[in-house]
């Protein structure tokens, strides 16, 4: 929670500016209706106390059609059942078949429910409030949903309020079992309001509720929580002459209204509420499956070098040779054994199976298969890429299936004008790559020659002559940055980013105190700094578990944006302090 009084002022008298205006009608005479409905009055009256009735009547100046009930319409406090809310010709009739509560204030939040049936325009963000007591409450709650891991601001989410004050439900259970007292949702900038709320102290949570059910019930969806109680303040009536002459009111747009309230300074609470998703740690086999022959494929939920998979069948010590992908979620298995017609394999970690698969081995003859290409008999080596290749960069050419043998003496490569035997070696785990093994001149161009029959893989096919060009680029094509950072947080271990204009990361360094980053050969274009409090000390940005009441690990970012450029070396001092 941090006072932000000077950023939410003018966007909350800006809503209020905007929601006043949606009510003003435009001189008529124009060739398209681009005016909202209004509404002209309300059977009872906006504001109503003591409210008695079970059905509300609200009149416009036009004829109206009310759609996208479900996502556009929120109540607070939420009913069991979903009021019917339906149009007759110029009004629009909200009718409930449940017991209000008493001396409870009630407030309904359309959205952009309301549209003229003319032009579609919607009446946006329309509040209707009464209360079944004596008083309208008057308090409130200001604040903003960012993403967690990017801090961009989050709109369409769910902000709820709980009270402590059910007997039946531990209050750490609420938003997986309970409506919540008090709901709204964020504006496109992240922000929100919830107006009317009675005295007391209220639990927070923020919620992209997925099916719009306002609770946590699904695996899907992210959350966002607050470590304390909040307490709604109270928010002083608006001046709005004030309001029509302030220049700071067009700061936003799309924003919810707060009626007739701006803060009463000192506003003493500006909340924040950071959403995540909370990641399954748990263990599973996503899928299992032959996708050609005589290699089968694994994949697991999370990275899964602990998974033990063991042969039910009779196979001898050397029948696969195993690949696994980079983040060790995915794993291959290339069957070196060639009188291996079926498998039967076990999935296990620890003492849990998993599954049991069994897979044929030999290719089925398939009468609708289209007949095989010369090509596909063939073994094809696969480049990194053609044309320019970075000179600092291991030169791997890759099969499909693991290599058996080869003769790395009839390799020719042509160096600029030179030509020469290459340095080659097998490379990987599952022996199906080529790995040339000396360094490339910056700026060179190359060809590598191999004629046909020097490979062979474990299938028996053999390779085409076939050659590669390429070009090495050179060391001035890249620029280089020099980040000195300084550890001013109060967190043992930071991960340090530099984040493309996509915002992923290219570099990263692990940073404990005052130290000197180098990132030299970056490509030219546009960067990020970010940092991440790095909590549980494993080099990653970790998510929050809710259940443990456990925030996601802290991030900030640098505010500049850093431009790279070809032959330059940049400079930057970054003291490193969260918010």
């Amino acid at each position: 929670m941090v006072h932000r009084l000077t950023r939410i002022l003018p966007i909350i008298a800006a809503a209020l500016l905007l929601s006043y205006c949606a009510n003003m009608k435009s001189p008529s005479g124009g060739p398209k209706d681009v005016d909202s409905p209004m509404v002209e009055a309300s059977e009872p009256a906006n504001y109503t106390t003591n409210f008695k009735s079970n059905k509300i009547v609200m009149h416009f100046d036009e004829f109206v059609a009310v759609s996208d009930v479900a996502t556009e319409v929120f109540i607070s406090p939420p009913f069991r059942n979903t009021p019917e809310i339906r149009t007759r010709g110029k009004s629009v009739i909200i009718t409930f078949d449940e017991a209000l509560r008493d001396s409870t204030t009630y407030s309904i939040f359309f959205g952009n429910a309301i549209k003229d049936i003319t032009e579609g325009n919607p009446l946006s963000n329309y509040n209707y409030v009464f209360s079944t007591g004596d008083k309208i409450d008057s308090l409130s709650v200001v604040g903003e949903v960012l993403d967690a891991f990017v801090l961009e601001p989050r709109a369409g989410v769910i902000v709820m309020l709980y009270r402590d004050d059910n007997d039946t439900i531990p209050f750490d259970s609420l938003p997986y079992m309970v409506k919540p007292a008090y709901l709204t949702r964020t504006t496109d900038q992240g922000f929100f309001v919830i107006n009317n709320i009675q005295e007391g102290e209220y639990a927070m949570f923020a919620l992209a509720d997925n099916n719009m059910s306002a609770t946590y019930d699904n695996a899907e969806e992210e959350i966002g929580f607050l470590d304390s109680l909040v307490y709604p303040e109270y928010l002083a009536p608006v001046d709005r002459d004030s309001l029509l002459t302030d220049s700071l009111l067009m700061a936003s747009d799309s924003l919810n209204p707060i009626d007739t309230l701006v803060p009463d300074l000192p506003l003493e609470e500006f909340y924040t509420l950071f959403l995540f998703k909370e990641v399954d740690t748990s263990q599973r086999v996503l899928d299992a499956e032959k996708p050609r022959e005589r290699v089968l494929r694994f994949t697991f939920r999370n990275a899964a070098r602990e998974i033990s998979i063991t042969p039910l069948t009779e196979v001898s010590d050397n029948w696969l040779l195993p690949e696994w992908s980079a983040n060790a979620d995915t794993l291959w298995y290339f069957i070196t054994e060639a009188g291996l017609d079926t498998i039967s394999l076990k999935i296990a970690l620890d003492t849990i199976v998993f599954d049991t698969v069994s897979f044929s081995l030999t290719e089925e003859d398939i009468p609708q298969r289209k007949k095989e290409k010369e090509s596909d008999r063939k073994l094809m080596l696969t480049p990194p890429k053609s044309g320019k290749v970075p000179h600092f960069k291991e030169f791997i050419m890759q099969a499909s299936y693991p290599l058996t043998e080869y003769d790395f003496s009839r390799f020719r490569l042509v160096e600029g004008e030179d030509t020469l035997v290459p340095a080659l070696s097998i490379y990987g785990s599952a022996r199906r790559m080529v790995r040339l093994d000396q360094p490339l001149k910056p700026g060179t161009r190359y060809t590598l020659y191999f004629p046909d029959s020097v490979l062979t893989d474990m299938l028996g096919r053999s390779n085409d002559s076939t050659e590669f060009s390429f070009t090495a680029d050179a060391y001035e094509e890249y620029g280089l940055y020099r980040l000195h950072v300084v550890n001013a947080s109060p967190y043992g271990q930071l991960v340090v980013q530099l984040l493309d204009n996509k915002g992923l990361a290219v570099r990263e360094e692990i940073v404990r105190a005052e130290t000197t980053i180098t990132w030299d050969y970056l490509k030219p274009g546009k960067y990020s700094l970010k940092a991440i409090a790095d909590l549980n000390y494993d080099g990653k940005w970790g998510t929050g578990i809710f259940p443990l009441r456990r925030q996601p690990e802290p991030v900030v970012f640098n505010p500049e944006i850093l431009e790279v450029r070809e032959g330059w070396t940049f400079d930057l001092d970054w003291t490193i302090q969260f918010k």
